[in-house]
């Protein structure tokens, strides 16, 4: 089965080991806006994506896909 966006994005934070906290704050938002990034009831704009994927050390093409 073909991981969602949002299975991605948890994973890849929970992998660098960060907390929704450090990635809102990183990312200069809230740590809500993640927690609806990582539900799925937000999609990240493409301005996030770049410091989100250089955050999780990940490319913005697994995050995308």
């Amino acid at each position: 089965m073909r991981k969602t966006r949002v299975n991605a994005l948890r994973d890849l934070r929970i992998r660098r080991g960060l907390t929704q906290e450090e990635v809102a704050k990183a990312l200069g938002i809230s740590r809500e806006q993640v927690s609806r990034f990582e539900t799925g009831n937000r999609r990240p704009s493409w301005n996030a994506l770049g410091p989100l994927a250089r955050l999780t050390a990940d490319d913005e093409a697994a995050i995308e896909d």
